[in-house]
């Protein structure tokens, strides 16, 4: 399995202890099938934006964000940039989801409402890291969703059958 995750998710993970940062430990170390590893990915887009947003919105110094764009490089498959981009409102974010869907990703994860809309692009999914986590965490795959309208009511329902 390939997922992908956003410089959202990533951001997240590296400034506060939460969902994005428990998703990015469990990538590490779980897997939803015993006999399927899973490869995380990203691009020189997201770590461009990781690059420019860690110093200026989060105040991180160079050495600190070099030190940590360095930790993907070397746990993260980079996937090559691709040459058209995905129809989408931001141009950034069909880039970027564009070099996910050239590095045949099956899960795009990430925490834009706006990305979330689109709900798929070709056969890659779409998902919050909450999604991913309670899928990693539970085994239970994450639903096939027409519209993202029905996930909360779904999620609820779901924890409240685990718990």
């Amino acid at each position: 399995m390939k997922v992908f995750l956003d410089t959202n998710v990533l951001l997240s993970a590296l400034v506060a202890k939460g969902v994005c940062h428990d998703l990015v430990v469990a990538l590490k170390t779980t897997s939803p099938n015993p006999f399927e590893r899973i490869q995380c990915h990203t691009c020189e887009r997201v770590l461009l934006e990781l690059k420019t947003h860690l110093p200026t919105k989060f105040k991180w110094s160079a050495s600190d964000t070099d030190s940590a764009i360095t930790t993907f490089c070397d746990e993260y498959t980079i996937a090559p940039a691709a040459y058209t981009t995905v129809p989408c409102k931001d141009a950034d974010d069909g880039w970027i989801l564009a070099d996910a869907q050239l590095a045949a990703c099956d899960y795009f994860i990430t925490g834009d409402k706006e990305v979330l809309t689109l709900y798929n692009v070709g056969s890659m999914r779409i998902c919050t890291p909450r999604e991913m986590l309670l899928w990693l965490r539970t085994g239970i795959p994450i639903p096939k969703f027409e519209a993202h309208q029905d996930r909360a009511k779904y999620l609820v329902q779901r924890l409240e059958k685990i718990y």
